[in-house]
């Protein structure tokens, strides 16, 4: 497994949404080239699933 790879895997693991994060054992799967590593979505960080305002700006007082 290349380096790049493995940097796809932690990031698919750190999805907004639970359910499309990869369980533990698909995790040791990919890792061990049995499942292949699936390609990163265009921006992994963003979800329309229980998406909020990031804390700092609700907690910004008025000045």
């Amino acid at each position: 497994m290349e380096a790049m790879e493995m940097l796809n895997v932690a990031l698919l693991r750190t999805d907004a949404s639970p359910t499309l994060r990869p369980t533990g054992s698909q995790v040791t799967s990919m890792f061990g080239g049995r499942t292949p590593v699936p390609d990163l979505p265009s921006d992994p960080g963003i979800s329309a699933i229980g998406y909020k305002k990031p804390f700092l700006a609700e907690s910004k007082p008025n000045l």
